[in-house]
């Protein structure tokens, strides 16, 4: 596969998940032993890296606070049948 870029848009809320996410994944692979290939790992680490140095928040004190907002905002109940909670990027 060419090294050809995908520019994509994100909202800050996903952004700010996927951020803590990818973080979290480095964490647990470290005390859990999460196996990851060699790709996914490259993936993720690109990932975490664009996304730290695009968003100011992670350095913010009310950091947490932001997180568990953008997550609220996020949830999605995949038994609720609701067909408005279709994720929208």
């Amino acid at each position: 596969m060419d090294k050809e870029e995908v520019k994509i848009s994100l909202p800050k809320d996903v952004a700010l998940v996927l951020f803590d996410y990818a973080c979290r994944v480095e964490d647990l692979k470290k005390d859990q032993m999460i196996k990851l290939d060699g790709g996914e790992k490259g993936a993720l680490i690109r990932l975490q890296g664009k996304l730290e140095s695009t968003l100011e928040e992670p350095l913010m004190k009310n950091y947490n606070e932001l997180l568990r907002e953008a997550k609220k905002n996020l949830e999605y109940d995949e038994d609720s049948g609701d067909e408005d909670q279709k994720i929208k990027l």
